[in-house]
């Protein structure tokens, strides 16, 4: 039950970084720089980005499942209030699908180790 409650918890924290990412990828044409340098709401990345990944890495257990739920009640409040949505566009699409299938193919890969 413990690895399947892990695999929820990785795979909801991953998505919603990536949805982050890529909207905000969206927003600024697709330029990195732009995104880092640009940026009218630079708290959001600290909130939708920065502390979720170094949560992620650094949590584990309890305080892990926590910060799950948090960050994607968070993200989906944020969600909301955006006026701008993210349109799937073949981009986002082949983002996502590569986005999956790296997080897949490396999780199979640990396990056969």
């Amino acid at each position: 039950m413990e690895l399947f409650i892990n695999s929820v918890v990785h795979i909801c924290l991953l998505l919603g970084i990536g949805y982050y990412f890529i909207t905000a990828m969206q927003w600024y044409s697709y330029r990195l720089e732009r995104v880092v340098f640009h940026y009218n709401r630079y708290d959001w990345h600290l909130y939708f980005f920065l502390l979720p990944l170094v949560g992620y890495y650094l949590l584990e257990g309890i305080f892990l499942y926590l910060l799950a739920i948090l960050f994607i009640v968070l993200l989906a409040f944020w969600y909301r209030k955006n006026d701008k949505k993210l349109v799937w566009t073949a981009r986002i699409k082949r983002f996502f699908l590569f986005f999956d299938f790296s997080d897949t193919f490396s999780r199979s890969f640990v396990f056969c180790l």
